[in-house]
């Protein structure tokens, strides 16, 4: 039977949001600088120990905002895709305007990291029509912001250029449980561990986790995920890979056939 691929991935926001939503309300901007202040320490020294690499989608401003933190995440051979620029909803953007952020996020993450990204997630999981089209020209090899598949399939956005997507939901995303519904570590790692197994079980080959440091990065959340990983490699069909690695694996069934 074919291995699962597990991704683990992590939308480094620190403050972007805050700050560009609610200016007027400080504290709401200390919340997501837990992110670069603690919870991505705790992050990197997990998937350290544990020998996994994983990938951040990090927004332009906080590549230029928190530089040593977007350089120690690439120093420890994780992967660092893109995430906007203040991660705007870029539905509400004019082409022009959108095609200006996204290549000022690419062109701050370039200076960071010394690597153009290869992959993109849309803040707030919000595609203009013009985004793919964009992003192709910008030659991204793949999307990770669509919630229409369990499994990565081939995109499409224009004519002569193809891309991947590695498919989303908020079925596992971090956020709707701990910070609107605030659901115990227990619940999640149920939902989480449940749909895992139940995908080893029809045998499936693909399971992504989204989560944030200033989420996941509490003391008990690190645990947990720790737990998580673990639960998942005691199945012995597991396969732990970064977005850009899993895209490397797929790349000619999904990039060049028919």
């Amino acid at each position: 039977m074919k291995e699962l691929n597990f991704v683990l991935t992590f939308d480094f926001d620190a403050e972007s949001a805050e700050i560009r939503r609610n200016a007027d309300k400080p504290v709401r901007s200390t919340k997501g600088q837990y992110g670069p202040r603690k919870g991505l320490d705790r992050i990197l020294n997990l998937l350290r120990e544990e020998g996994v690499l994983a990938t951040f989608f990090v927004p332009g401003w906080v590549a230029d905002t928190y530089p040593s933190q977007v350089k120690a995440i690439f120093s420890e051979g994780h992967e660092v895709a893109s995430h906007g620029y203040l991660h705007e909803n870029l539905n509400e953007l004019k082409a022009e305007d959108e095609k200006v952020v996204l290549q000022r996020s690419m062109l701050s993450l370039q200076r960071v990291v010394g690597r153009s990204p290869l992959g993109f997630r849309a803040p707030h999981w919000e595609l203009s029509w013009n985004t793919l089209t964009i992003l192709a020209e910008l030659d991204y090899v793949y999307d990770s912001s669509l919630m229409n598949d369990d499994s990565p399939y081939t995109l499409k956005p224009s004519a002569g250029r193809r891309m991947i997507e590695l498919p989303v939901d908020w079925l596992l995303d971090d956020w709707i449980y701990f910070e609107t519904e605030r659901r115990s570590i227990s619940d999640v790692f149920e939902v989480w561990s449940t749909e895992l197994d139940s995908l080893l079980d029809e045998g499936g080959e693909y399971f992504l986790l989204t989560m944030h440091p200033q989420v996941m990065g509490r003391a008990s959340r690190v645990g947990m995920l720790r737990t998580m990983i673990r639960h998942a490699r005691k199945s012995g069909r597991v396969r732990f890979v970064t977005a850009s690695e899993l895209c490397r694996l797929l790349g000619d069934a999904l990039l060049y056939s028919p």
